[in-house]
């Protein structure tokens, strides 16, 4: 379990919150409602998923692991395993699907935060991507978009969205290339006093995050697969770093091709 936390598809510790959706910390935990929470549906790993939604509920609940080890006089001594990070259970309400399927009104998640209490349930309306492992939807760390309805019935952020400032040129201009004029029913005000009138829609918020975040983090875990490395290792920094570059390398450029000649295909 803990190896999973640094595997997950952007489920990385540096990844920033996008600048559309700083808000306040978790003010206590939200009281459940409705069936059993339950998120293991039977899915592809790696799937992503992404829509708008409203929180039911986000609870913190602890998922304890124990290990057993063997003492110097041969006893085995069960501990339990530190956590790295804190682990809540979500509900939400599906407003709008942004990348499905996605068929029930109410979707089940969890999520983990280094930090201490997740900031996206604060957020009204919020666009939220969630990652398939070992049959079980887990949000991806840090990455949620405060959303507005839009005049023509869309969903959208003011400007672009927010790229991290180790960021190549590359992505910063295909995060400028979604903006575009955009109207809000409800206005959205800018810091310096005046109205927002152009933003990303949702749709093209995953476009950009699956360019920018899936495919390259979803390559790099096939690819350490692919030359017997552990899944969330950085090819290229073992004792046998030169070879494995090579082999990584090689790897990431021939599934890069792949991917611009499906794209080229739809």
């Amino acid at each position: 379990m803990q190896r999973l936390l640094f595997i997950i598809l952007g489920l990385i510790f540096w990844t920033s919150v996008p600048a559309s959706a700083q808000v306040a910390p978790v003010e206590g935990e939200s009281v459940r409602a409705g069936s059993d929470w339950d998120n293991s549906s039977q899915v592809e790993d790696w799937s992503v998923r992404a829509f708008v939604g409203k929180k039911i509920f986000v609870e913190a609940r602890a998922k304890p692991e124990y290990m057993d080890i063997k003492m110097p006089d041969g006893r085995i001594v069960t501990r339990r395993i530190p956590a790295m990070d804190s682990r809540y259970e979500a509900r939400y309400e599906i407003l709008d699907v942004v990348k499905g399927p996605l068929e029930d009104s109410t979707f089940d998640f969890v999520a983990f935060d280094h930090y201490g209490r997740p900031r996206f349930p604060h957020v009204e309306h919020v666009l939220l991507f969630v990652v398939s492992h070992e049959s079980e939807w887990m949000h991806s760390k840090y990455l949620f978009y405060s959303v507005h309805r839009t005049t023509d019935g869309d969903w959208a952020i003011c400007g672009k969205p927010y790229v991290d400032e180790r960021a190549d040129g590359a992505h910063k201009k295909l995060a400028a290339s979604y903006e575009e004029p955009i109207g809000f029913i409800d206005p959205v005000e800018l810091p310096d006093g005046g109205v927002c009138n152009t933003g990303t829609r949702a749709r093209n918020l995953f476009n950009f995050q699956e360019k920018y975040r899936f495919i390259p983090r979803r390559n790099r875990v096939m690819c350490n697969q692919e030359i017997g490395l552990e899944d969330y290792i950085v090819a290229g920094t073992g004792p046998n770093a030169e070879i494995e570059k090579q082999k990584h390398a090689a790897c990431m450029e021939r599934l890069n091709v792949a991917a611009l000649s499906k794209g080229r295909k739809d």
